[in-house]
């Protein structure tokens, strides 16, 4: 995969699972993606990744709750806030 791919809906969510959010489905999301930015959304969250994968931003609706997960080096991403 190239560094500026898009990474896509799987691995959004194998990557968020990773992160400890366990309790979502990918069948229950919808995917989209435009101008180097994808997205994942349910009624419970909304995930948004830059092209690549670099930087994850997961938001928790019901909690208003917004974490970013940046520097991913291939298992983890090493900056959250």
């Amino acid at each position: 995969m190239g560094k500026y791919e898009y990474i896509g809906k799987r691995e959004i969510m194998r990557r968020v699972s990773a992160l400890g959010y366990q309790e979502i489905s990918g069948k229950t999301c919808g995917y989209s993606k435009f101008e180097g930015v994808e997205w994942v959304e349910s009624a419970k969250i909304k995930i948004t990744a830059q092209r690549g994968g670099d930087w994850l931003q997961i938001t928790q609706r019901t909690e208003n709750i917004t974490h970013t997960y940046s520097r991913y080096d291939g298992k983890n991403y090493l900056d959250k806030w």
